[in-house]
């Protein structure tokens, strides 16, 4: 088979299987496994493809077919123009988490602290602290995260994007771990309740359980993170955190509680949902 054939072949297959971008992740399992980039992909499409990388190809097409998140499988993810080292140890970045990225930066920059110190709780690959650290060169950054294997997996990403004296890690439950305040404190926590897991795409489900179930009402996590803020945050500071768009009263509720004297406000993502608790202290 050349290698148009294999790309036909290959997306059928996952377009059996229920895959919306089928042509598309086709060609991204296919380059990664043949170990070209896009311009030669198009160019050689109508050279033979070894029977040996056609069983390679099936291989991870089955893996796919069977709902295996496709970042896991090429081990990779962009953020916020970053390429990110993704594995099963973590949740795997999405576009809507930008905006934390995005408004810390337009923070920073109306900000007369140039070295404002930033924590990223429950980083996961460390893709938003990373991103941070990368366009914030001058801000001190520590992420945070329950898992160890996680820690790993974004101390990796920090090496690749060469930010590694710029961002400090640390194994620990949300802020306790944390004695020196912060002047921002941001986090996509757990946010999911946990009658609805079952409910969740099944790529989502095979994502770590600890990074998605927030507990009954799926706001046990925040509620715990803004409490230990109270005691943890800088005047002036920001909090940021990503929410359930089911979970926006409550919210703003449980932020007038523990920051009645700051501007709350609920951010929408990219697609225009409410997703961003923001809590600013002047």
């Amino acid at each position: 088979m050349n290698l148009a054939e294999v790309v036909a072949d290959s997306a059928e297959k996952l377009s059996k299987y229920g895959i919306c971008e089928a042509n598309l992740e086709a060609e991204v399992l296919i380059r990664m496994v043949m170990d070209i980039d896009k311009a030669t992909f198009f160019r050689d499409l109508r050279g033979d493809v070894s029977v040996r990388e056609q069983k390679k190809i099936n291989g991870v097409i089955k893996r796919r077919q069977q709902r295996e998140p496709l970042a896991y499988i090429t081990g990779r993810k962009e953020f916020f123009g970053l390429d990110f080292v993704i594995n099963e140890h973590v949740l795997v970045p999405r576009p809507e988490t930008e905006l934390i990225v995005e408004t810390v930066i337009n923070y920073s920059s109306k900000s007369q602290n140039p070295k404002l110190r930033i924590v990223d709780v429950g980083t996961g690959s460390g893709a938003i602290g990373v991103c941070l650290a990368h366009n914030l060169p001058l801000c001190d950054v520590l992420c945070v995260d329950l898992s160890p294997e996680a820690l790993l997996v974004a101390q990796t990403n920090a090496e690749i994007h060469d930010v590694t004296e710029k961002v400090d890690f640390l194994e620990g439950d949300l802020l306790t771990a944390i004695s020196a305040k912060k002047d921002i404190i941001i986090s996509n926590p757990p946010y999911i309740p946990s009658g609805r897991i079952s409910q969740l795409q099944e790529e989502v489900r095979q994502e770590p359980l600890v990074a998605i179930d927030g507990g009954p009402d799926g706001f046990g996590v925040i509620e715990r993170l803004l409490k230990q803020s109270v005691e943890k945050l800088n005047t002036p500071g920001l909090i940021l955190i990503e929410i359930d768009t089911s979970q926006v009263n409550t919210g703003l509720l449980h932020a007038f509680n523990n920051f009645p004297d700051s501007s709350i406000s609920i951010l929408e993502d990219c697609f225009g949902k409410d997703r961003f608790l923001q809590i600013e202290l002047f």
